[in-house]
């Protein structure tokens, strides 16, 4: 898919991918604001926020032996603290592993119960979870990047939030290859996934923005907001489209067109308010500062269909 972006920057032309961006003369600052996207929130600092919050908490069906596990983690790269040996000899301790990869260790933690209150089958994604598959997991392993006990301090940078939630997400989808396991519900973005999605999302056909920042949709009963939940954890806003009933456009086309626009981003490319996008030339969505559908404390890019 082309999508066509006119910012307030000076004439030039770059490719990405499948992405063509047109930038356009000093114009095209009025003709942003033609379109009639006024921000109601303030622009975001564009600053990652200095905890991070890689957690996760792999679903399983039973439990996975010491063995299956050590040797998993060990495939994923990961050496494993001798400590371990001594956190283990108690036989009353859940079984735990300290594990560090490239400069960054990870506590694997197995808990023989399901995560109280259903929280984890609250949030199944609609797309990328497969509700079945989930159903009655009864066991789950906690797993949690553990920078105080790291070589690697936190990341302080979007590229180096991008890389930590990454690499987060490979130990995960390798976990997610145990015979028990079904789905992995994420702490950070408040979403579970199925363990297949998961792990084609990561290690088969690498899509990030489905585990950096999934894509949403719910209703408020008149208007359907597509929303994304994740950017602000990597020093960005947050993506919002609000279609209304008399959009002329398909839900699913709206969904895919910002699932394009978040892999742009991820691949370090910016969007700023006032910029207008479309799929065509001819096409004129126009962005603006808005607060975020989840979380009205915090500033969104809201794209206007204009349709």
């Amino acid at each position: 898919m082309a999508i066509y972006a006119t910012p307030t920057q000076p004439e030039s032309t770059l490719m990405f991918g499948w992405l063509k961006r047109t930038f356009g003369s000093e114009k095209s600052s009025s003709a942003a604001s033609s379109y009639g996207a006024t921000s109601t929130a303030p622009e975001p600092s564009f600053t990652v926020p200095e905890e991070s919050t890689n957690l996760s908490f792999v679903l399983l069906k039973g439990s996975p032996t010491e063995e299956n596990l050590r040797e998993t983690l060990i495939h994923a790269g990961l050496t494993i603290d001798e400590q371990d040996d001594a956190e283990n000899a108690d036989e009353d301790a859940p079984l735990t592993f300290f594990a560090s990869r490239e400069g960054v260790t990870y506590m694997i933690s197995h808990f023989p119960a399901p995560i109280p209150d259903g929280e984890a089958e609250a949030v199944a994604h609609p797309f990328f979870c497969d509700s079945d598959s989930i159903e009655g997991y009864d066991q789950h392993l906690i797993v949690a990047a553990m920078y105080s006990l790291s070589e690697r301090s936190e990341p302080s940078t979007t590229e180096e939030a991008i890389a930590a939630i990454s690499d987060h997400a490979d130990v995960v989808a390798h976990l997610l290859g145990l015979p028990e396991a079904v789905g992995v519900y994420s702490g950070r973005v408040a979403t579970t996934f199925d363990a297949r999605s998961y792990r084609q999302a990561v290690l088969e056909d690498p899509f990030p923005p489905i585990f950096i920042s999934p894509l949403w949709v719910n209703t408020d009963g008149t208007n359907m907001h597509f929303y994304s939940f994740g950017l602000k954890d990597v020093g960005l806003p947050d993506l919002q489209v609000i279609k209304r009933p008399s959009d002329n456009i398909d839900p699913n086309e709206i969904y895919g067109y910002l699932m394009d626009i978040l892999a742009y981003i991820l691949q370090g490319n910016r969007i700023h308010a006032g910029e207008t996008l479309g799929r065509t030339a001819e096409e004129k969505f126009t962005t603006s500062w808005q607060p975020w559908v989840v979380d009205e404390g915090e500033t969104a890019l809201q794209i206007d269909l204009n349709l």
